[in-house]
């Protein structure tokens, strides 16, 4: 097996998507992936063989790119200075930070006494020790475009998630000889400048690609050390097997199952693991679709396997070289095999990544932000106002209750709806005072609810004003909120009122 190597700079922001969890945001992965970057090299093969779809066609497009003969991994993050390159890979999860301390154990060698936490982050050695890698990000806001009217459709708005410009990643191809020298012969040893990932054609995703191998490396094998008959399989990448239906699966006993095929063994069993499970999805283009879903075991789950022989470490060290399981072209199921023991724990206390407050915002955009968190927090205020209900006891008669919340709704301003409630009966208020959660009676929430909802409010209001900045100078009416805050928990009141009844 050959490889070379090449070196990834982001010229513009990138986004490389990832599951979404929110659907005003696309979320961004922290590294490019493998099957982003066959998808540059195959459009920059066509382009310089001159090929024209359908490209499969051709029988070398075919072998190179479709039959897995070259594996693409995924470009990780890297830190150059001076000329050096610092690659990294993600943090085992066999190694996890003790919670509220900046202390890591190894909890395949180490006793677990106290309650641990797994970080995910990408780590590189210098100087002898291991060191967090920060990925810089940003959250950049836009406006959905109505195209057929050329404008901007009102109160339609997301998110992009995107790697900042200015860092660089590391990425590889390795394959047999012959595969990889068609390749280079192909494309040649030049930078590349291309475009990938989401939004390319806009202003995302901009990169160039510069080999750091002008000439082909031999992918050299590295010394498998079994201790006891036990070595820890760590995957560098996601990793997608199948259980014997043929799907996907990120069992455990699959995963035992699999390892026996791959090596023979029988007596091979996984001791220990520590494992994600990650949904893989993905976006062929020259489909215009997406692709059927995996579940696949997350970069950095562990496994810690036993009853290894001397004579397995040979199928190991191929299973190095070529990974394992399934769209290993692509990247996926790229795995390394170390001694867990010797794994130095890291040195550096964790900071959490903070994500930059959106840029070039205009003041429009920023009317439509407060307008929409009006809106949420609108809905907040009536699921409080539902829920607070519920703990009420001896609730008065739905005649006085709707008589206030018509008043209410009337009424424009609390100091004329407090003298209402100052010149209710006697028997309405004791009433209201019987009312009660333990905590308050009804009487003290329709007299005091504004102040008992003002704090929380101008909290959330002022919280967002600091992200979308201070030229946003409008006030918010608090009584509105306390308008729909009782008329909610008083009309709440009534139906569990008749419910009971």
């Amino acid at each position: 097996m050959f490889k070379v190597g090449y070196l990834i700079e982001a010229l513009s922001p990138l986004i490389i998507s990832d599951n979404i969890i929110d659907q005003n945001l696309v979320p961004s992965k922290d590294y490019i992936t493998g099957s982003a970057l066959r998808g540059v090299f195959a459009g920059v093969y066509l382009r310089k063989r001159g090929l024209r779809t359908p490209a499969h066609s051709d029988r070398n497009f075919k072998r190179l790119f479709l039959d897995e003969r070259l594996h693409f991994f995924n470009a990780y993050p890297t830190i150059v200075e001076n000329q050096n390159v610092l690659m990294t890979q993600p943090l085992p999860f066999f190694i996890q930070n003790v919670k509220d301390t900046d202390k890591y154990i190894n909890i395949f060698s180490e006793p677990v006494d106290e309650q641990t936490k797994l970080k995910k982050f990408f780590y590189c050695i210098a100087d002898g020790s291991l060191k967090k890698v920060d990925i810089r990000k940003r959250i950049f806001f836009h406006n959905a475009i109505d195209y057929q009217a050329g404008t901007t459709k009102e109160g339609f708005i997301f998110n992009y998630e995107a790697i900042e410009e200015g860092q660089f990643f590391y990425g590889e191809i390795s394959g047999e000889k012959e595969d990889i020298e068609e390749l280079m012969g192909t494309i040649g040893y030049d930078d590349i400048n291309c475009r990938v990932g989401k939004s390319r054609n806009a202003q995302y995703g901009n990169i160039i690609i510069k080999f750091t191998d002008k000439t082909l490396k031999p992918y050299l094998q590295e010394d498998i050390s079994v201790q006891d008959g036990k070595i820890t399989m760590l995957c560098l990448s996601d990793l997608i097997i199948s259980n014997e239906m043929g799907l996907s699966s990120c069992s455990v006993k699959d995963m035992e199952r699999y390892l026996k095929i791959l090596t023979g063994n029988q007596d091979l069993k996984i001791e220990n693991a520590i494992f994600r499970v990650y949904e893989v999805e993905g976006f062929v283009s020259v489909w215009r679709m997406r692709r059927y879903k995996q579940w696949a075991f997350e970069k950095g789950s562990s496994f810690l396997l036993s009853g290894i022989k001397e004579d397995d470490c040979r199928i190991l060290k191929d299973i190095l070289l070529r990974g394992a399981g399934l769209f290993r072209g692509e990247g996926y199921g790229k795995v390394i095999f170390i001694n867990n023991k010797e794994f130095k724990l890291p040195k550096e206390s964790l900071k959490e990544r903070e994500l930059k407050k959106p840029v070039l915002m205009e003041k429009n955009t920023k009317e439509i932000i407060f307008d929409v968190h009006l809106n949420y927090l609108s809905r907040h205020i009536k699921t409080l106002a539902i829920k607070d209900a519920e703990a009420f006891s001896f609730i008065p008669t739905p005649s006085l209750l709707s008589r206030i919340s018509n008043v209410l709704e009337r009424e424009e301003s609390f100091e004329s709806f407090s003298t209402f409630l100052s010149n209710l009966r006697n028997k309405a208020k004791e009433a209201l005072k019987l009312c009660h959660n333990n905590k308050v009676n009804l009487l003290d929430v329709l007299e005091n609810g504004v102040d008992m909802l003002r704090a929380e409010i101008s909290e959330r209001i002022d919280e967002l004003k600091n992200v979308i900045g201070t030229e946003i100078d409008r006030k918010v009416d608090c009584y509105r909120f306390y308008k729909l805050y009782i008329i909610t928990l008083l009309y709440t009141l009534r139906k569990i009122k008749k419910e009971k009844n």
